[in-house]
């Protein structure tokens, strides 16, 4: 059962990250979701049994002029979360801490400016960090039980920053720090930016003894730290959770997750330092049908059940084609 929707409200950015195929990409489109097109994504989520709501694709939501009132329709019906690069947080955290978001994630690649600026560029770590802070004290005001999460971009010129950074969002006051890896590399280039291992070989020590110094940190500060693999183990699912989660695209196209999802035809992925050209695969979608009627499809049936099957089956079958050459299936 269908029980979170990742709604992508936005396919724009403020920001040009260098491992980000909107930065990368030519051909990238640059949209804003309907409205009209979200308070539909609203209503039939309800007649599913969605739950759960995110705002949040490849773009920056904060971008979209109507993102207040996209918060206050989805949260009128469901538990409410976005992830933002922060950049625009500070002009919105009182309007945002009022309509009670359960959830607010902001994306960090370093804990000081000069490495976070050298690889989030556009995306200043100073005003950031004082948005951040602006909005954990405008949450606080506003008795709002929202949980505020740091994610930390774990790259081979950012990972050594790690414990300095848990320590340094202790003190802004945030929930938990979350690491994120380069799970979807777009380009060749990109690759030696990774620091996870190759498949079948032993994780990083250098990598895993800064995890370890970040969690003694995590402890002594009283705050959360959540990390994923450090070499490639295939799991029955990924994190995205298919099972029970769809991405909805700006334009209202329906996918798996957001890593089938590109708003580009030229984008790349590469696995094990090779590099083909990204899957899209798409159910249907929700401006010109029903979800309800997407969600009964033969393809997303099919889709689906080879996970199930997988969850209970002793040797698990092969997953679907999309997603064998995908990072987040080894859970990187």
């Amino acid at each position: 059962m269908v029980s979170i929707l990742q709604v992508e409200v936005s396919t724009a950015c403020t920001s040009r990250c260098i491992y980000c195929p909107v930065a990368l990409y030519s051909d990238w489109r640059r949209e804003f979701m309907d409205f009209s097109l979200f308070q539909k994504i609203v209503q039939e989520g309800r007649e599913v049994g969605v739950e759960h709501l995110h705002l949040q694709g490849w773009g920056e939501p904060l971008l979209h002029p109507r993102f207040l009132d996209m918060l206050k329709e989805a949260r009128r019906y469901y538990k409410v979360s976005f992830t933002t690069n922060g950049l625009l947080l500070g002009r919105v955290a009182e309007d945002v801490a009022k309509v009670g978001v359960d959830v607010v994630a902001v994306t960090f690649a370093g804990a000081t400016a000069e490495t976070h600026n050298r690889v989030r560029v556009g995306n200043d770590f100073d005003t950031v960090l004082q948005n951040l802070k602006t909005f954990v004290k405008a949450a606080k005001n506003a008795l709002a039980k929202t949980r505020t999460v740091a994610i930390y971009m774990m790259l081979k010129n950012t990972y050594r920053e790690l414990p300095q950074f848990v320590k340094l969002m202790a003190e802004a006051g945030v929930d938990e720090v979350r690491l994120s890896n380069l799970s979807y590399i777009p380009r060749p280039d990109l690759w030696g930016l990774k620091v996870f291992s190759k498949m079948f070989e032993p994780p990083p020590d250098d990598v895993l003894a800064v995890v370890e110094a970040a969690k003694r940190v995590a402890k002594e500060v009283g705050i959360t730290l959540f990390h994923r693999l450090y070499t490639p183990w295939e799991h029955v699912e990924c994190p995205e959770a298919p099972t029970s989660t769809l991405f909805i695209g700006v334009d209202g196209s329906v996918y798996p997750c957001v890593y089938l999802g590109l708003s580009t035809q030229s984008a790349e992925r590469c696995f094990e330092e090779r590099c083909e050209k990204a899957p899209r695969l798409a159910f249907g979608n929700i401006r010109h049908e029903r979800l309800a009627d997407i969600i009964r499809k033969k393809s997303y049936r099919e889709f689906v059940y080879r996970y199930e099957i997988r969850k209970i089956e002793t040797i698990p079958p092969e997953p679907p084609e999309a997603c064998k050459k995908c990072y987040r299936l080894y859970w990187i």
